[in-house]
């Protein structure tokens, strides 16, 4: 309907008529006259193309079958409208966020995500979950989560970023063992995963099919943080996220191996199909993006922001 931006108005008019039976006392609830309040319903009637009220009855105001179904609707829609203005002030005082994540990624960086927000958004509430199993959304009441993987279907996922990974190995364990010479090579030396179907070596393995290892000669460490003490301890050779060892990089204490190799892991955005979070969603991307980009980070992180009405994906 063409018209529909100058109805509500009229409608809250017609409403307080309708409740009232009376142009009077409708005029005094909205202070205003009641030639004002006439002139209201006869716009609304020419706009809507019927007829609201039984204008046969002089010394009251009765309403006609489809003015009666006007006010049963427009009670509905205007208690729906308050409820939905009360919530919004309500969300935007004190609010609950819950998001699930990797560890090793949460713990790096989006502590430090959420402590920025805590500190600019007043009344938020965020609850960090720390998991590297996919666990369920609904049974946990996660809003959102950021996941590696984009393979259940009741989710919605968009692509968040991709960040680089890196094979590395102690200055310790390089001067005891030394480096491999080539991918096969790497079958003679320890490896650190961080269990048995390690999804980041797999995807590394499934691009680079010449790396070989022994399965004999690898560790398991459940956890990423671990997995870098590890090897910084001189246990082996570990594929670990660039940010996580950059720093180390450059001061020397841990070196990469095969310079060459820096594959990326895609990650992702994901909650509920249907679920109503757009705004925090984009709240929180925006507030991570800021802090890769304030830290530097932008060597480890392959940034992926999406269109919110067009939906595509580009890079930045």
């Amino acid at each position: 309907m063409n018209n529909l931006r100058f109805l509500l108005p009229y409608l809250y008019a017609y409403l307080a008529v309708a409740k009232h039976q009376s142009f009077t006392r409708a005029a005094d609830e909205l202070c205003v006259s009641q030639s004002a309040i006439s002139y209201q319903i006869k716009k609304l009637e020419e706009l809507l193309g019927i007829q609201l009220l039984d204008r046969s009855c002089r010394n009251s105001v009765k309403l006609t079958i489809q003015g009666y179904n006007l006010q049963i609707r427009c009670q509905s829609l205007f208690l729906e409208l308050e409820d939905g203005l009360l919530a919004l002030n309500e969300d935007t005082n004190h609010h609950s966020l819950r998001i699930a994540a990797p560890s090793c990624l949460g713990s790096a960086v989006l502590t430090h995500v959420v402590a920025k927000m805590k500190e600019t958004q007043q009344g938020l509430n965020i609850n960090l979950q720390l998991d590297d199993q996919c666990i369920d959304l609904s049974q946990h009441n996660i809003d959102f989560a950021i996941r590696i993987n984009n393979h259940d279907p009741k989710l919605q996922y968009l692509p968040l970023f991709n960040v680089k990974m890196q094979l590395v190995v102690s200055s310790q364990y390089m001067a005891r063992y030394g480096m491999p010479k080539s991918a096969r090579g790497l079958s003679e030396h320890q490896i650190i995963m961080g269990r048995d179907e390690d999804s980041d070596w797999q995807q590394l393995m499934a691009q680079l099919p010449e790396l070989q290892v022994d399965p004999n000669r690898i560790s398991y460490i459940n956890n990423a943080l671990a997995v870098l003490a590890a090897t910084r301890a001189g246990l082996g050779i570990a594929y670990l996220p660039d940010y996580l060892v950059s720093d180390l990089l450059a001061s020397g204490e841990l070196k990469s191996v095969f310079n060459e190799i820096y594959t990326p892991i895609n990650y992702f955005i994901c909650h509920k199909k249907g679920a109503m979070i757009e705004s925090q969603k984009i709240l929180f991307v925006d507030y991570l993006l800021q802090y890769i980009s304030k830290q530097g980070m932008q060597h480890s992180f392959e940034v992926l922001t999406w269109n919110a009405h067009m939906g595509e994906r580009e890079l930045i």
